[in-house]
């Protein structure tokens, strides 16, 4: 090519090169390779061109004082402007994420680009924009920005990198050479003679060492057996170093995942048929709910006698509102069907007032809330057993990050609502702030054992395990409690119209292989992945925890001054019966079977024993339990241990050096 030619080649570029989106992207890192990628597109025959030789193009151009030409035509594939890239909305359909991909965790994008970034996207979202195409711009804004953003290898690893490789590279030649010698030596002292390639091999060392002598030979080869030593050490000094610093790198941007244990490699996986059918047989059977049990209405009657009703106004959803739920949100948790991770609504604060319109129009029901908005995927990970079968995989729900944000601002609204009830009932600790749930429950366990076998009394304890507990929660009970509880209207009929569109996908991966199911809808049960979840889940169990109060339960203390009543604990699901006797218990498990049979849960028999302790032994004293709907609870014999809240514990425990520290704590966290 002639220099006319690479000149108005050239001249193409100045175009380019001081345009404003160009001169806008120079503060950015790697516009350099940006501009060579459109000097690419516009004349792909010279992709030879280097970005520095383009670059000192540019600049002699401009020395020569080039005229600028009239404008070319535009090209609309040569753009490279940070902005969010249009759509027509219109021709989407709302909630088809198949073509989306997750944004997975990169290198956090600079302050300046997020803010540049936020800006374009108060000018794409002008007006009264709804949920899908506020959604579609923080995608698309969020995409861009990872692909910019993605982790570029530093020199310090690169340079241990080639160390690593010229180590090796050291090391594989120094035991060929040893090899080589000792082949010499074995034809010599066999008194063989050599083959050509061995005397290929002799002629080269009497070349470099001017001697073929067995002594000579062998102090060669020691002094190679040596380093090559040194060199394995060295590498293996290289390695280890190498790996502290990328596993100090992993703990600083996720401690957690650093400690988790490599991901099981499944090679049975259940069919996407089988899948299906099982966890619709759990969500989508919905079984009768008894609104006039005794639970509820002893329920019914507390809330009346200790708590007032309060004012029953809802309010506005207010900015800060929004803004702290997304405070104490993780950044890079797995998104949901969206791609869209919580850390990119936090930077993109020009979507929150949008956020706060939206989610007061459908809580006082001015907008119906769409499908896709409550939509899910639930990846299945395997527990332990067949796992061919579904039944041996635990669901893990990823929901959509906007939806999160919605939930926890309904999460707050509704735990201050029913907040006085809940710290009332002290029994259960699960999903409560400020409480330390399983360490609570475990030292008032041992207290409770301590003491029947000090003051050797009788106690009896049944340990009960609900099936798919959090899987088998009936709706219309949380609906109901909800609104005896004074949660205001508006709030438990955005929830009731949200429950309704609850659906999910199934997802198994091992390897490369992935499981997908079809949707199955929530007639039951609530997801496993939100903050309301788990509140909606203990709410539920309230009533029963007011029940098993009328009972007689345990007393526990010194002769004197025994008062501390124990009838059962709570840790979420995990429920734990004390009495005084056989009769007692028996009473107990009557007052749990009832509430569990009305609300449409079951018990998980095949986890569930009793213990009876006479005179502060355990011996041969009780049998099982047959329950009234036939069911057999197995009785817990002396020496045999049973796992609860992840401790193994056996009936008769050591003396406890901590006990007068644990009956003071007994003292104030169970007496009521």
């Amino acid at each position: 090519m002639d220099s006319d030619t690479q000149t108005h080649l050239v001249s193409i570029l100045v175009d380019e090169f001081n345009c404003p989106v160009v001169q806008d992207l120079k503060n950015a890192s790697g516009y350099m390779s940006r501009i060579h990628e459109r000097w690419c597109e516009v004349q792909p025959e010279y992709r030879a061109f280097l970005s520095q030789k383009l670059r000192d193009y540019v600049a002699y151009l401009q020395r020569k004082g080039y005229v600028k030409r009239p404008p070319a035509p535009v090209r609309p594939a040569a753009v490279r402007e940070p902005v969010v890239p249009t759509r027509e909305v219109a021709l989407i359909t709302p909630g088809a994420f198949d073509d989306r991909h997750c944004l997975h965790k990169a290198r956090r994008p600079k302050p300046q680009d997020l803010a540049r970034m936020d800006q374009k996207l108060v000018e794409t979202l002008s007006g009264q924009p709804d949920i899908w195409r506020i959604n579609c711009a923080v995608y698309d804004a969020a995409r861009v920005l990872a692909q910019r953003s993605q982790p570029i290898t530093s020199g310090a690893d690169k340079r241990a990198e080639r160390r690593t490789q010229k180590l090796e590279a050291k090391i594989r030649e120094a035991r060929q050479y040893a090899s080589r010698i000792q082949c010499v030596l074995e034809y010599k002292k066999a008194g063989r003679p050599f083959t050509p390639k061995v005397r290929r091999i002799a002629a080269d060392l009497r070349r470099f060492h001017h001697t073929l002598n067995g002594a000579m030979l062998q102090t060669i080869k020691q002094h190679c057996n040596e380093r090559i030593r040194a060199l394995v050490t060295t590498k293996k000094s290289l390695v280890r170093r190498a790996k502290g610093q990328k596993q100090n790198k992993d703990f600083a941007e996720s401690p957690s995942r650093l400690f988790q244990p490599p991901q099981r490699v499944v090679e049975n996986t259940p069919t996407p048929e089988a899948v299906h059918l099982f966890w619709k047989g759990i969500y989508e059977q919905v079984r009768p709910f008894n609104a006039d049990t005794a639970a509820l209405a002893q329920f019914e009657t507390c809330l009346n006698e200790k708590f007032q009703n309060p004012n029953n106004l809802c309010p506005p959803i207010t900015l800060e509102e929004v803004q702290g739920a997304l405070t104490g949100a993780r950044n890079f948790s797995a998104p949901g069907p969206d791609g869209i991770n919580t850390y990119w609504w936090k930077k993109f604060p020009s979507t929150h007032p949008h956020l706060v319109r939206i989610f007061n129009a459908w809580m006082h029901g001015e907008q119906g809330i769409p499908q896709w908005f409550v939509e899910c995927r639930t990846v299945l990970l395997p527990t332990n057993g067949d796992l061919s079968d579904p039944k041996n995989y635990r669901p893990i729900t990823c929901l959509n990050a906007c939806y999160k944000i919605f939930t926890r601002v309904l999460y707050m609204r509704i735990l201050k609502a029913v907040d006085p009830v809940f710290r009332e009932v002290c029994e259960q600790r699960g999903s409560k702030r400020g409480v330390a749930g399983c360490r609570e429950n475990l030292l008032i366990d041992r207290t409770i054992t301590q003491d029947s076998r000090q003051y050797k009394r009788n106690l009896s304890m049944a340990w009960i395990d609900y099936r798919k507990a959090f899987d088998t929660t009936s709706h219309h009970l949380v609906v109901h409690l909800l609104k005896s509880l004074a949660v205001p209207d508006p709030i438990v009929e955005c929830l009731e119209r949200m429950i309704l569109l609850w659906r999910t996908r199934f997802t198994i991966t091992s390897g490369a292989t992935k499981v997908r199911t079809e949707w199955v809808t929530f007639r039951r049960g609530v997801f496993q992945g939100d903050s309301l979840s788990p509140l909606l889940f203990c709410i539920s169990l309230l009533p029963l925890s007011i029940a098993l109060r009328k009972t007689k339960g345990y007393t526990c203390g010194p002769p004197s001054h025994r008062r501390h009543k124990v009838t059962h604990l709570f840790n979420m699901d995990d429920l734990k019966l004390y009495a005084s006797g056989e009769r007692e218990l028996q009473q107990s498990l009557r007052v749990v079977q009832e509430y569990t049979h009305a609300i449409g849960m079951e018990f998980g028999t095949d986890k569930c024993v009793l213990v009876h302790i006479k005179r502060g032994r355990c011996g041969e004293y009780g049998e099982d339990e047959q329950l009234a709907d036939g069911s057999i609870l197995k009785h817990l014999n002396a020496g045999e241990t049973y796992t609860y809240l992840g401790i193994e514990q056996r009936v008769i425990t050591q003396n406890n050096p901590f006990h007068g520290y644990i009956s003071h704590i007994i003292g104030e966290a169970v007496d009521s």
